[in-house]
């Protein structure tokens, strides 16, 4: 883990907005997503998804994570985005208002 001095912020940025990027995009035009509740829900299932196919290859090749940091690195991505993915949808949700 780097410190924080040692933190490439412009890619962390641009990585994290990307991220929102991809979940808008799946919610807007695969999903029909909607509100909070169904944005968390299918935010927490893309996270999760991704998060375990991330860690388990890095887990494999990598070395940097043990089993255990890279199991809770997927809990953490399982929340965050749920986390944003139930404000992306409550966002679009807003949307639909007329």
């Amino acid at each position: 883990m780097k410190a924080m001095e040692e933190i490439v912020w412009w890619a962390l940025i641009l990585g994290n907005i990307a991220s929102g990027a991809f979940l808008s995009y799946v919610f807007l035009k695969w999903a029909n997503i909607s509100s909070f509740g169904s944005g968390a829900s299918g935010g927490a299932t893309i996270g999760f998804f991704i998060g375990l196919s991330m860690d388990l290859i890095r887990f494999a090749t990598a070395g940097t994570f043990d089993l255990t940091a890279s199991l809770g690195d997927v809990v953490v991505m399982t929340v965050m985005y749920g986390v944003a993915g139930g404000i992306i949808g409550a966002v679009l949700g807003r949307g639909n208002k007329s």
